[in-house]
């Protein structure tokens, strides 16, 4: 299943690794056995693959079950995941814009390092590629406030959660 492909997709480093980081990856927990976390690897494939799973570890359980029992239309119509992804491609344009226009990062890897801390701090997985308190004031505040996002309800990831956001919308909008 999703667990299987996950150990897969980190087994680029040794098997026992790859599972203390593959399984928190899934279940948003974030533990690593490094002190740098996922950067501890140097490897853009790994922050990639983590990422995906990040992600699917935000994402409503019941979905993955109407998906397997035949409603493949699922996760296009759920409107949870319709926020989390905009609001992640939202922050992900913004702060890759502030990387490479205020400092000079290479387009691509203003994406990957911002796509993946974003994704990692909104789904409470803790997960770190790279120190993002350095990147200057802008990012930092954005960081702070994306910590109580959290990803949708009925996932295993923390925070306040995109549901509650998107009712708080249709009461006060």
């Amino acid at each position: 299943g999703i667990r299987d492909t996950s150990v897969t997709g980190v087994q680029t480093c040794a098997l026992p690794i790859s599972i203390i980081h593959a399984m928190p990856t899934l279940s948003t927990g974030g533990f690593s056995s490094h002190d740098a976390s996922i950067a501890f690897f140097h490897s853009a494939l790994i922050e990639y693959i983590v990422l995906v799973f990040m992600v699917a570890g935000s994402i409503p359980f019941i979905v993955y079950i109407k998906f397997v029992h035949g409603d493949h239309k699922a996760f296009n119509r759920d409107p949870q995941i319709r926020g989390l992804l905009g609001i992640l491609t939202t922050m992900t344009v913004m702060l890759s814009a502030w990387l490479v226009f205020k400092d000079d990062f290479p387009v691509l890897d203003a994406v990957r390092l911002s796509a993946f801390n974003i994704v990692s701090v909104i789904s409470t997985t803790g997960f770190a590629s790279t120190d993002y308190t350095l990147w200057g004031p802008l990012p930092l505040g954005a960081f702070f406030l994306m910590t109580f996002i959290g990803g949708c309800t009925g996932s295993t990831s923390g925070g306040i959660k995109i549901l509650r956001f998107q009712v708080l919308r249709m009461v006060f909008v």
